[in-house]
């Protein structure tokens, strides 16, 4: 067995030893070649925080680290990383990262960019009329139940003048609900199962449903505003594209001050040629 081939084997034994007892630490080194080790730390650091990779993940994590490593080294070892067209494409990644932090720092993280909820609303109020429904919307309120007599209840509650919000945090209803949704736009498409749609399109605002039977429970529909298609969408609905529109149209005002104030301190001369060789028409610009 050549070098190499030792290699690779001991790293992935050192991890499958790791897995049979209880695992390696974050900082256990659990491949090493030569001067360079990987640790469990830096393999996590891979994968979505919010849930660990499984065993195989990291086994193939590591194969593919070892076989990395290796073809790097082996690639330093020739000269490769030496060569012309590598250090050009190197000085080529570098600028568009130097370059990126510099936007990110001027222009992508600055607080001046976010949009006030003054501004937004002027702007959904100027081209209200751009945002025209092509489907019926309602903003509605969910609360699922195991239980149809507990479903029932927590409706009648609501009947009688109890508030919807006070209804499902009382001791009397809190502990019988499932699941509840708060005040959430839902198109046909987005309400499932389907039966919740045909109950809610139905409901006039501000009246809970009766208990709907699905394979989750019973649900009460709160229907608390309705959007017909063809109509102006609520400002609520659009807010995020509004903000994600000024936010593109303040970046972009952003980048090109941020580009002339340069051009102001930095000597630019541009030569350009309109027509295409001919070196007898050179336009020079400040």
């Amino acid at each position: 067995m050549n070098r190499r081939n030792r290699i690779g084997l001991i790293a992935l034994s050192a991890l499958s030893l790791g897995a049979c007892q209880q695992g390696p630490s974050d900082e256990t080194a659990v491949a090493r070649i030569e001067g360079r080790s990987l640790t469990m730390q830096e393999i996590r650091m891979q994968f979505d925080s919010t849930r660990p990779p499984t065993e195989a993940q990291i086994q193939q994590y590591l194969r593919r680290w070892v076989a990395d490593e290796l073809l790097y080294r082996e690639a330093v070892r020739r000269g490769i990383d030496q060569s012309p067209s590598v250090q050009r494409r190197l000085e080529e990644q570098q600028r568009t990262i130097i370059i990126q932090e510099l936007l990110d720092d001027e222009i992508y993280r600055a607080s001046t960019i976010v949009p006030t909820d003054d501004e937004v609303r002027r702007y959904y109020e100027q081209y209200r009329g751009s945002f025209e429904l092509s489907e019926p919307v309602l903003l509605t309120s969910l609360a699922v139940f195991e239980d149809r007599t507990k479903a029932t209840e927590f409706r009648n509650d609501v009947l009688r003048g109890t508030s919807w919000s006070a209804a499902v945090r009382s001791e009397a209803h809190a502990a019988a609900i499932r699941a509840r949704t708060d005040s959430v736009y839902f198109t046909e498409a987005r309400m499932l199962p389907r039966e919740l749609w045909r109950v809610a399109s139905t409901l006039a605002p501000g009246s809970p449903s009766f208990p709907i039977s699905t394979d989750d429970g019973f649900t009460v529909v709160q229907v608390w505003s309705t959007q017909r298609a063809g109509g102006a969408a609520d400002l609520p609905y659009v807010r995020e594209e509004i903000v994600n529109r000024l936010t593109v149209e303040r970046r972009q005002r952003a980048y090109r001050s941020l580009v002339e104030d340069l051009r102001a301190r930095y000597a630019v001369d541009i030569y350009l040629s309109p027509s295409f060789g001919d070196t007898t028409a050179i336009t020079r610009m400040p």
